[in-house]
C-alpha cells in the first residue's frame, strides 16, 4: 500500500464520516419537526449542516491531495523536500577572466559549490604567493580585478589554464559529469 492510497482510504473515510454526521443531523431535525418545530427552521438547518460537511470534505480533500502529492515528491526524492537549485557553471570561470556569455553547464548546488571548493583549493597552491602583493588573503581574490591582472603573465596564464583543465578533469571522474569538453570548446572559442 502507497503513500497516495493511504490517503485515498482516509479520504473515503472522512467522506462517509461526514455523510453519515449530515444524516444523522437530518434525523435529528426531523425529530425536531415531530416535536413541532416549524419546517422552514429545519431545513435550514440541515441545509447548513449538509453545506458545512460539503465544504469541509471539500477543503479536507484538497489538502489530502496536497499531501499526497507532497508525499510522492519526498518518496520520489529519497524523502528529501527541497526542490534542487540548478546553476549555471561557467567552464571558464568568469573571476579568471571567462566571459559573462561564455559557454555554461548547468549543475547541481552541491556539486557548483564543490567544483569552486576543489579549483579554489588548487589555484591556492600556485597562486597564494600573491597574498602580499593585493594586500588580501588568497581566498578574497574573487573579483576580477587581481586575475585580471595576474593573467597578463602569460606563464600565470599557462598555469591557471592547466589547473582549469586538471580540476575539471578530476571532478568529471569523480562526480560523472562532463565539463572538460565544453571547457576546451569555450578556450578554442577564445584563440
Amino acid at each position: 500500500m502507497g503513500f497516495s492510497d493511504l490517503l485515498s482510504g482516509v479520504s473515503i473515510g472522512l467522506r462517509i464520516y461526514g455523510w453519515a454526521n449530515t444524516f444523522n443531523g437530518a434525523l435529528r431535525q426531523v425529530q425536531r419537526l415531530k416535536q413541532g418545530a416549524e419546517l422552514r427552521d429545519v431545513m435550514l438547518s440541515v441545509a447548513a449542516d449538509a453545506a458545512m460537511n460539503y465544504a469541509f470534505n471539500k477543503a479536507f480533500g484538497y489538502a489530502l491531495k496536497g499531501i499526497a502529492k507532497v508525499g510522492g515528491r519526498l518518496a520520489a526524492r529519497g524523502g528529501k523536500a527541497v526542490k534542487e537549485v540548478l546553476h549555471n557553471h561557467h567552464v571558464l570561470p568568469k573571476f579568471l577572466v571567462g566571459s559573462q556569455k561564455g559557454i555554461t553547464r548547468k549543475l547541481s548546488d552541491k556539486l557548483h559549490t564543490e567544483f569552486h571548493r576543489r579549483l579554489y583549493h588548487n589555484l591556492a597552491k600556485e597562486f597564494k604567493r600573491y597574498e602580499g602583493k593585493y594586500n588580501r588573503p588568497f581566498n578574497r581574490f574573487r573579483g576580477k580585478f587581481e586575475w585580471k591582472e595576474i593573467l597578463q603573465n602569460d606563464t600565470e596564464r599557462m598555469k591557471m589554464l592547466q589547473i582549469l583543465t586538471d580540476t575539471t578533469a578530476g571532478f568529471d571522474a569523480d562526480f560523472g559529469q562532463d565539463l572538460l569538453p565544453s571547457l576546451f570548446e569555450e578556450l578554442a572559442g577564445q584563440l
